[in-house]
């Protein structure tokens, strides 16, 4: 959190979800995806596109889902 901007968001389209302010970007970080992932994660970099403004990562992210 120390490296974001002072008014971080979130946006996981895919999940048609996210958060906004560095309270709830932080509480979705620690309660709802970091340390919820499962061990058999992987990731796969599609491409990442970066300008002035933002950095944008398309990634295909495989797991097991536990419900």
């Amino acid at each position: 959190m120390t490296t974001m901007t002072i008014k971080p968001y979130v946006y996981l389209v895919p999940a048609l979800t996210g958060e906004i302010s560095y309270k709830n970007v932080y509480n979705f970080y620690k309660n709802h995806f970091i340390g919820k992932i499962s061990k058999d994660t992987k990731i796969i970099r599609i491409s990442c596109t970066a300008d002035k403004y933002q950095v944008v990562d398309d990634l295909i992210l495989c797991f097991t889902h536990y419900a």
